[in-house]
Protein backbone atom coordinates (compact mmCIF):
# COMPACT_ATOMS: atom_id res chain seq x y z
CA UNK A 1 0.00 0.00 0.00
CA UNK A 2 1.16 3.45 -0.70
CA UNK A 3 2.98 5.29 2.38
CA UNK A 4 1.97 8.58 2.62
CA UNK A 5 3.02 11.67 5.30
CA UNK A 6 1.80 14.85 4.84
CA UNK A 7 4.44 17.39 6.43
CA UNK A 8 5.27 21.31 5.99
CA UNK A 9 7.70 21.25 3.23
CA UNK A 10 4.58 19.09 0.91
CA UNK A 11 3.50 21.26 -1.11
CA UNK A 12 0.64 23.71 -0.55
CA UNK A 13 -2.27 22.08 -2.32
CA UNK A 14 -1.84 18.22 -1.96
CA UNK A 15 -3.80 15.17 -3.28
CA UNK A 16 -7.29 13.83 -2.14
CA UNK A 17 -5.22 10.60 -2.73
CA UNK A 18 -2.37 12.12 -0.30
CA UNK A 19 -4.57 13.25 2.52
CA UNK A 20 -6.24 9.81 2.57
CA UNK A 21 -3.40 7.58 2.41
CA UNK A 22 -2.05 10.77 5.41
CA UNK A 23 -4.84 9.73 7.56
CA UNK A 24 -4.84 5.99 7.11
CA UNK A 25 -1.37 5.94 8.59
CA UNK A 26 -2.74 6.99 11.78
CA UNK A 27 -5.93 4.94 11.22
CA UNK A 28 -4.97 1.70 9.43
CA UNK A 29 -8.14 1.08 8.51
CA UNK A 30 -10.11 1.86 5.35
CA UNK A 31 -13.63 2.33 6.70
CA UNK A 32 -11.99 4.48 9.38
CA UNK A 33 -10.16 6.72 7.24
CA UNK A 34 -12.58 7.20 4.53
CA UNK A 35 -15.23 8.03 8.08
CA UNK A 36 -12.77 10.69 9.45
CA UNK A 37 -12.02 12.42 5.78
CA UNK A 38 -15.89 13.10 5.70
CA UNK A 39 -16.54 14.23 8.70
CA UNK A 40 -14.02 16.66 8.28
CA UNK A 41 -15.27 17.73 5.20
CA UNK A 42 -18.71 18.06 5.84
CA UNK A 43 -17.75 20.21 9.08
CA UNK A 44 -16.02 22.40 6.40
CA UNK A 45 -12.39 21.29 8.41
CA UNK A 46 -11.10 20.67 5.01
CA UNK A 47 -11.96 22.95 1.71
CA UNK A 48 -11.53 20.74 -1.82
CA UNK A 49 -11.05 21.83 -4.79
CA UNK A 50 -11.38 20.25 -8.17
CA UNK A 51 -9.00 20.48 -11.11
CA UNK A 52 -11.67 19.32 -13.36
CA UNK A 53 -15.50 18.41 -14.29
CA UNK A 54 -16.56 15.80 -16.86
CA UNK A 55 -20.26 16.04 -17.59
CA UNK A 56 -20.98 11.98 -17.96
CA UNK A 57 -24.46 11.13 -19.77
CA UNK A 58 -25.44 7.90 -19.48
CA UNK A 59 -25.52 5.28 -22.93
CA UNK A 60 -28.31 5.81 -25.53
CA UNK A 61 -29.46 2.33 -27.70
CA UNK A 62 -26.11 1.79 -29.96
CA UNK A 63 -24.07 3.73 -28.16
CA UNK A 64 -20.40 2.17 -27.27
CA UNK A 65 -19.41 5.43 -25.00
CA UNK A 66 -21.66 8.53 -24.65
CA UNK A 67 -19.66 12.23 -25.94
CA UNK A 68 -18.23 13.69 -22.62
CA UNK A 69 -17.91 17.24 -22.04
CA UNK A 70 -15.04 18.84 -20.15
CA UNK A 71 -15.08 22.52 -18.08
CA UNK A 72 -12.28 23.63 -16.28
CA UNK A 73 -13.09 24.46 -12.85
CA UNK A 74 -11.54 28.30 -11.28
CA UNK A 75 -8.65 27.38 -9.86
CA UNK A 76 -9.99 29.33 -6.75
CA UNK A 77 -13.27 28.51 -6.27
CA UNK A 78 -13.76 25.85 -3.49
CA UNK A 79 -15.63 22.56 -4.31
CA UNK A 80 -18.78 22.36 -2.50
CA UNK A 81 -18.78 18.81 -0.93
CA UNK A 82 -22.05 18.18 0.03
CA UNK A 83 -24.35 14.98 0.75
CA UNK A 84 -24.34 14.34 -3.13
CA UNK A 85 -20.90 13.91 -3.27
CA UNK A 86 -19.76 10.14 -3.86
CA UNK A 87 -15.79 10.19 -3.13
CA UNK A 88 -13.47 8.17 -4.71
CA UNK A 89 -9.89 8.87 -2.53
CA UNK A 90 -7.57 6.82 -4.20
CA UNK A 91 -8.36 8.51 -7.29
CA UNK A 92 -8.66 11.86 -6.17
CA UNK A 93 -12.13 12.30 -7.88
CA UNK A 94 -15.56 12.33 -7.05
CA UNK A 95 -19.18 12.00 -8.49
CA UNK A 96 -22.66 13.68 -8.34
CA UNK A 97 -26.00 13.44 -9.47
CA UNK A 98 -26.46 16.32 -12.27
CA UNK A 99 -29.90 17.67 -11.56
CA UNK A 100 -30.60 17.37 -15.74
CA UNK A 101 -31.93 13.86 -16.28
CA UNK A 102 -29.60 11.26 -17.66
CA UNK A 103 -26.14 12.10 -16.71
CA UNK A 104 -23.45 13.27 -13.81
CA UNK A 105 -20.66 15.41 -12.95
CA UNK A 106 -17.12 13.46 -12.21
CA UNK A 107 -14.83 16.08 -10.52
CA UNK A 108 -11.56 15.46 -11.07
CA UNK A 109 -7.65 15.99 -9.73
CA UNK A 110 -9.46 17.42 -6.04
CA UNK A 111 -6.63 18.61 -3.86
CA UNK A 112 -6.64 19.94 -0.47
CA UNK A 113 -4.74 22.76 1.73
CA UNK A 114 -1.49 21.10 3.20
CA UNK A 115 -2.44 23.59 6.19
CA UNK A 116 -5.64 22.28 6.77
CA UNK A 117 -4.85 18.79 6.25
CA UNK A 118 -1.75 19.20 9.42
CA UNK A 119 -4.82 21.44 11.51
CA UNK A 120 -6.72 17.81 11.84
CA UNK A 121 -4.02 15.13 11.44
CA UNK A 122 -0.21 16.61 12.45
CA UNK A 123 2.34 15.16 11.10
CA UNK A 124 4.00 12.63 13.43
CA UNK A 125 7.80 13.92 15.09
CA UNK A 126 9.05 10.70 14.00
CA UNK A 127 8.48 10.48 10.16
CA UNK A 128 9.97 7.32 10.07
CA UNK A 129 8.10 4.03 9.65
CA UNK A 130 8.93 1.50 11.69
CA UNK A 131 7.17 -0.74 9.41
CA UNK A 132 4.20 -1.29 7.20
CA UNK A 133 0.99 -1.58 8.84
CA UNK A 134 -2.03 -3.94 5.88
CA UNK A 135 -5.25 -3.34 6.41
CA UNK A 136 -7.16 -6.13 7.64
CA UNK A 137 -8.85 -8.11 5.09
CA UNK A 138 -12.54 -6.84 6.41
CA UNK A 139 -11.37 -2.77 5.70
CA UNK A 140 -11.50 -2.76 2.12
CA UNK A 141 -13.63 0.59 1.24
CA UNK A 142 -16.99 -1.46 0.09
CA UNK A 143 -18.96 1.85 -0.20
CA UNK A 144 -16.35 2.94 -2.75
CA UNK A 145 -16.29 -0.37 -4.72
CA UNK A 146 -20.14 -0.17 -4.71
CA UNK A 147 -20.12 3.43 -5.96
CA UNK A 148 -17.79 2.31 -8.69
CA UNK A 149 -19.84 -0.58 -9.68
CA UNK A 150 -23.18 1.99 -9.80
CA UNK A 151 -21.20 4.18 -11.96
CA UNK A 152 -21.26 1.74 -14.24
CA UNK A 153 -24.21 0.79 -14.25
CA UNK A 154 -25.58 4.31 -14.73
CA UNK A 155 -23.18 4.75 -17.79
CA UNK A 156 -24.97 1.72 -18.99
CA UNK A 157 -21.40 -0.40 -19.05
CA UNK A 158 -23.30 -2.91 -16.77
CA UNK A 159 -27.02 -4.42 -17.44
CA UNK A 160 -27.83 -5.29 -13.90
CA UNK A 161 -30.37 -7.38 -15.02
CA UNK A 162 -28.40 -9.04 -17.25
CA UNK A 163 -24.88 -8.62 -15.90
CA UNK A 164 -23.20 -12.11 -15.23
CA UNK A 165 -21.83 -12.18 -11.73
CA UNK A 166 -18.29 -13.85 -12.95
CA UNK A 167 -17.61 -11.20 -15.25
CA UNK A 168 -18.59 -8.34 -12.90
CA UNK A 169 -16.41 -9.96 -10.54
CA UNK A 170 -13.08 -10.20 -12.23
CA UNK A 171 -13.82 -6.67 -13.65
CA UNK A 172 -13.71 -5.07 -10.40
CA UNK A 173 -11.27 -7.19 -8.72
CA UNK A 174 -8.73 -5.81 -11.25
CA UNK A 175 -9.93 -2.14 -10.57
CA UNK A 176 -9.39 -2.88 -7.00
CA UNK A 177 -5.75 -3.71 -8.06
CA UNK A 178 -4.95 -1.13 -10.17
CA UNK A 179 -6.57 1.44 -7.76
CA UNK A 180 -5.25 -0.04 -4.06
CA UNK A 181 -2.59 -2.56 -5.35
CA UNK A 182 -4.22 -5.24 -3.00
CA UNK A 183 -7.49 -6.96 -3.93
CA UNK A 184 -10.69 -8.37 -1.40
CA UNK A 185 -11.05 -12.40 -2.18
CA UNK A 186 -13.03 -13.50 -5.04
CA UNK A 187 -15.63 -15.06 -3.04
CA UNK A 188 -15.59 -11.79 -0.99
CA UNK A 189 -16.08 -9.68 -4.02
CA UNK A 190 -18.34 -12.26 -5.45
CA UNK A 191 -20.87 -12.01 -2.48
CA UNK A 192 -21.10 -8.47 -2.18
CA UNK A 193 -21.37 -7.72 -6.48
CA UNK A 194 -24.65 -10.52 -5.70
CA UNK A 195 -25.69 -8.34 -3.09
CA UNK A 196 -25.85 -5.19 -4.72
CA UNK A 197 -27.17 -6.59 -8.45
CA UNK A 198 -29.78 -7.83 -6.51
CA UNK A 199 -30.35 -4.88 -4.89
CA UNK A 200 -30.17 -2.52 -8.08
CA UNK A 201 -32.38 -4.74 -9.82
CA UNK A 202 -35.39 -4.55 -7.43
CA UNK A 203 -34.98 -0.74 -7.83
CA UNK A 204 -35.23 -0.80 -11.18
CA UNK A 205 -38.56 0.83 -12.80
CA UNK A 206 -40.56 -1.49 -15.03
CA UNK A 207 -40.57 -0.44 -18.64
Amino acid sequence: MKRVIITTDSPERVSLEDVYYHVFRANPSDLKAASDLGKAIRGKQLELRAGKITELRRLRPGETQPPIKHNEVIPDEALDAGPALEFHWVSSHALCENPSPGSCFEFSDITASRDQVLAVWPAPSDTVESRAVEPRSGDYEWGTIATELGRRIYLGEIDPVTAGHRKTTESLLKWCETKWGRQPAESTMRRHISSWLNQYKKEKPSP
